[in-house]
């Protein structure tokens, strides 16, 4: 699958099993090529025995990160705390 100039094909084999992998997205996302990009990807992850921790957080947009201080940039920063803390 191709998306503008970017080739969203996940080789299982090319995942690495030892290497803890976090995806954080809104909930309510509207972008296709996101939303299956992340499903392409997870399927490839599931079938390399992978380590990948998915979060949903309901409200904000596409860019959490820049977001003001909302409840849904509150979640992904707490999911991805919690993932550092498990995982270094």
């Amino acid at each position: 699958m191709n998306f503008a100039n970017s080739s969203f094909e996940y080789d299982p084999a090319r995942i690495d099993q030892e290497l803890p992998v976090l995806i954080v997205r809104r909930a309510e996302g509207t972008f296709y090529e996101v939303k299956a990009s992340i499903t392409m990807f997870m399927k490839a992850a599931e079938q390399a025995d992978s380590m990948v921790t998915y979060r949903e957080v309901t409200g904000g947009n596409h860019n959490w990160m820049t977001e003001p201080d909302i409840p849904a940039s509150h979640q992904a920063i707490q999911a991805e705390i919690a993932f550092l803390k498990k995982h270094l």
